[in-house]
């Protein structure tokens, strides 16, 4: 398991559009081949989902400047940064079943990108929650924070906001709480609220995940100030 902070130069390596292209590469080549090699589609088919698939992800990426500088409406982030953004901007050379299959793909994908990123966080605020407990704390952090509430954890809120998007996530961290409290020990909810207070102020962007062929997550995030987000 390993997460890698964002390198230098922060937003600025969204408007270089070599550098975006070559995250949305190795984003789909390390997220999204297991999906495409599933399909059963001719090999001439996967290339061009490939493509179309590296092309929303690197146009993505360029929108996501723009998104900070608070430059996009709210339909236009919505559209980008929403919870079904992927399945919409590829339905018109997918079939309904695979639409259905890769929407389901991608949360899970999200899902298991923000589980490493918190998991490497977590330890950081002590050791009384660890092993099958610190599973568990995370089997409820990511079922709130990926639920309907929490607009599937899009980095926009249904409104298409980003700073309601993070007022979202700290309701949802609380309904984890009240889950929690009961099965926790004092301790371990402690711990749990240094957690939590860690995450107040900032938004972690995951920029990139791949799995290796033993199964470990590499995670590329960077993390910026709630202060600074677009309404």
């Amino acid at each position: 398991r390993q997460v890698r902070r964002g390198g230098p130069g922060g937003m600025s390596m969204f408007s270089d559009p070599a550098s975006t292209r070559k995250m949305a590469e190795d984003r789909i080549a390390g997220q999204y081949l297991d999906y495409l090699e599933a399909l059963g589609i001719s090999s001439t088919e996967m290339d061009n989902l490939y493509e179309a698939f590296v092309d929303f992800s690197d146009e993505r990426y360029q929108m996501l400047g723009q998104l900070m500088a608070g430059n996009l409406t709210a339909d236009q982030a919505a559209a980008m940064f929403g919870p079904n953004a992927l399945v919409a901007n590829l339905e018109d050379i997918l079939t309904p079943e695979q639409a259905a299959e890769l929407g389901d793909y991608d949360l899970m994908m999200n899902q298991a990108a923000v589980r490493e990123v918190y998991n490497s966080m977590f330890g950081q605020g002590g050791d009384a929650i660890s092993g099958q407990t610190q599973d568990y704390v995370m089997d409820v952090l990511m079922s709130e924070l990926f639920s309907a509430d929490n607009n599937y954890g899009a980095l926009v809120a249904a409104d298409g906001s980003m700073t309601s998007a993070y007022n979202d996530k700290l309701d949802a961290f609380n309904r984890a709480r009240s889950q929690l409290e009961p099965d926790l020990t004092a301790e371990q909810l402690s711990q749990f609220d240094r957690f939590v207070d860690s995450q107040h102020g900032a938004v972690d962007l995951v920029l990139e995940s791949n799995t290796d062929s033993e199964g470990n997550v590499q995670v590329r995030n960077m993390r910026v100030g709630a202060e600074n987000l677009p309404n």
